[in-house]
C-alpha cells in the first residue's frame, strides 16, 4: 500500500495496481491545523493501519487510516512559503508562569502551555495579513500581547506594523484590539514599562 499528499490537502493511500482505497481531507479532520497541506507521509503500524504526516505549518499528526481520525503529536512554526522559517518571539506570561507565546517567520502567534505540554490557542498567518510575527512581548496584566510585524525578504508590505492582541483563557482564537504602523523597518523587539502604560519597539 503506498499513500501521497497533494497541494489540494488531500490523502490518498493506494494499492499496487495504483487503485485508490481512501481519501482524507485535512481540512475537515478535526484538529487544529493552520495549512492543512502534508509536506510528508510516513506508514506505521502492524498492517500500516497509521500513518505519520507533517503539515507546512508544522504540525505533526498520527491518522488512523482504518477510522479516518487524526491526532495531533505536536507542532511548531514551520515552512511557509518558499524559504526555511524560524520561530522569532518568546515571552512568558507575567502573570502566568505557565503560559508562554511564540511567534514565528511562518506569520503565526502561538499561545502554549507548560503544563499541558501542548499549544492552547493560534493566530493564524492570516490574522497578521501573511507578514513575518519577528517578535511578541505580554503586556503586565497578562492579558495583552504586543506582536511585531517584518523581516519576510519576499513581503515587506506590512514591516514595522504592530499589532496588540487580547488573548483570555477560554477563548478560542485571540482579539485583535488595535493596529499601527509607525516604521517601514521590521520590528525585532517590544519592551513593556512596569504600570503598563507605555511600550517601546526596536527596528
Amino acid at each position: 500500500m503506498y499513500a501521497t499528499a497533494g497541494r489540494d490537502g488531500v490523502v490518498k493511500t493506494w494499492n499496487n495496481r495504483l487503485q485508490t482505497l481512501q481519501s482524507f481531507e485535512l481540512a475537515n479532520m478535526k484538529i487544529p491545523i493552520l495549512i492543512p497541506i502534508a509536506a510528508s507521509l510516513c506508514f506505521g503500524g502492524q498492517h500500516e493501519t497509521r500513518l505519520l504526516f507533517i503539515t507546512r505549518s508544522g504540525e505533526m499528526c498520527e491518522l488512523a487510516t482504518s477510522f479516518g481520525c487524526a491526532v495531533l503529536l505536536t507542532e511548531a512554526h514551520a515552512r511557509r512559503k518558499k524559504q526555511a522559517t524560524e520561530a522569532q518571539g518568546l515571552d512568558v506570561n507575567p502573570e502566568s508562569s505557565d503560559v508562554y507565546a511564540t511567534s514565528g517567520d511562518d506569520g503565526s502567534v502561538r499561545i502554549w502551555s507548560c503544563l499541558l505540554k501542548r499549544c492552547v490557542m493560534r493566530a493564524s498567518p492570516d490574522t497578521f495579513g501573511g507578514a513575518a510575527a519577528r517578535c511578541c512581548s505580554w503586556a503586565p496584566n497578562g492579558v495583552q500581547l504586543a506582536v511585531g510585524l517584518g523581516g519576510d525578504p519576499m513581503d515587506k508590505a506590512r514591516d514595522g506594523t504592530l499589532v496588540m492582541l487580547r488573548i483570555q483563557a477560554g477563548c478560542v482564537l485571540p482579539e485583535i484590539l488595535a493596529e499601527i504602523r509607525k516604521s517601514k523597518a521590521p520590528l525585532v523587539d517590544i519592551k513593556w514599562c512596569h504600570d503598563g502604560d507605555f511600550f517601546s519597539c526596536c527596528i
